[in-house]
């Protein structure tokens, strides 16, 4: 489906808005599936072999039941069987992740690019978003979530150069910098321990920023160094307010860096060309 959406939008804005709304709908219900994530990953669950199921009473979600947003507000936020509360938490990643899949059409779209970026967009989206909850709440970004978006990243532009525009040497580029990333931010991370005694970036926000190396590709270098500037700089000033509120010294405060890495490399895909 190689084909210019800008041109498509001006021939035919019915059939752009179509497909407006089902990136929507299919990222609500990437949302659905992320909820599953952030669950289990964490507790060492499987995510693809044991059903849906309530974690205070283990009802069986029924598939009526699990419905992208329409599920939540007609269950009231609350389990069909035991009636206990439901956090928000679902209904929010679910709508997060269907707006999110949205705007990435759009500036897919204003960028006047191919209809196959919404893959290494959504992975990106798919990745930010779940690591982002289970980071905050367990201070880590699981191998299960980095692992899969590199794979995606790797796959599609490899399949992108056989059959595209492209020939192999992007190919070679788009290995050699998510492994450049891979290994430079893991010196940066092994130098910040060795001689500072801290974590300056975790394991997890490594293979994090080596994933969106894969995914963006030389395509969009500029744009992947102007997230990772707007992660260190937003988490710098959220750790600094945060340590003046609690009366901590910079060196013993820690904050998960995983929501900051994510909202630098989404807002970073939303902006216009710059290579």
């Amino acid at each position: 489906m190689n084909y210019s959406l800008y041109e498509n939008f001006y021939s035919n804005p019915q059939a752009y808005w179509f497909w407006f709304a089902v990136v929507f709908v299919v990222g609500c219900c990437m949302g659905s599936f992320l909820n599953v994530c952030i669950w289990r990953m964490p507790l060492g669950e499987s995510v693809i072999t044991a059903p849906s199921h309530c974690p205070k009473c283990g009802h069986q979600i029924r598939w009526y039941e699990n419905i992208p947003l329409v599920s939540f507000l007609c269950l009231r936020a609350r389990c069909s069987g035991c009636k206990q509360p439901i956090t928000w938490r679902y209904f929010i990643v679910e709508l997060l992740t269907g707006i999110l899949f949205a705007i990435a059409y759009a500036a897919i779209t204003y960028k006047n690019m191919y209809f196959s970026f919404i893959i290494p967009a959504g992975a990106m989206i798919m990745l930010a978003v779940a690591s982002s909850f289970i980071d905050v709440e367990h201070r880590i970004i699981p191998d299960a979530l980095n692992f899969p978006a590199m794979i995606t990243g790797i796959i599609f532009w490899g399949v992108e150069c056989a059959l595209g525009d492209w020939n192999w040497r992007l190919f070679i580029a788009v290995l050699v910098c998510g492994f450049a990333a891979w290994g430079f931010f893991y010196l940066f991370s092994w130098l910040g321990e060795k001689f500072f005694k801290t974590d300056a970036l975790g394991q997890g926000d490594v293979k994090f920023l080596a994933a969106a190396a894969f995914l963006f590709g030389p395509a969009m270098f500029i744009e992947y160094f102007i997230g990772l500037l707007v992660a260190s700089l937003s988490g710098f000033l959220f750790g600094a307010g945060y340590c003046l509120i609690k009366k901590q010294s910079l060196r013993n405060c820690t904050i998960p860096f995983g929501p900051f890495l994510a909202f630098g490399m989404v807002l970073a895909m939303f902006i216009p060309n710059l290579n």
